[in-house]
């Protein structure tokens, strides 16, 4: 079929102005708050297992996924930065 879209637009860039509005920022929000909620989930239930002084290696998993996530988190805001300070480098440069 001519003129058939091979890579349609994900999801989250349906809207111009959501594209408009910097879409690692957006992305970084919506991500960046499912990750705290999921993370927030994970505390909760380290804490729920340490009052109930129950599975010990539960725990365990529950402190790996925590590191996990603020590991993820963090990396997700470094990159988010780095690209951020080269664009504005890159727009900069093309203003001289």
């Amino acid at each position: 079929k001519m003129g058939e879209n091979k890579n349609p637009i994900p999801p989250i860039f349906k809207t111009f102005e959501q594209m408009q509005a910097g879409s690692p920022e957006y992305i970084a929000e919506k991500f960046g708050g499912l990750l705290k909620a999921l993370d927030g989930k994970v505390v909760t239930a380290m804490d729920e297992l340490q009052k109930s002084n129950g599975g010990t290696a539960e725990a365990a998993n529950y402190q790996k996924a925590h590191g996990a996530f603020q590991v993820v988190y963090s990396a997700m805001t470094n990159t988010l930065g780095a690209a951020k300070k080269m664009a504005t480098e890159s727009i900069s440069q093309v203003g001289r």
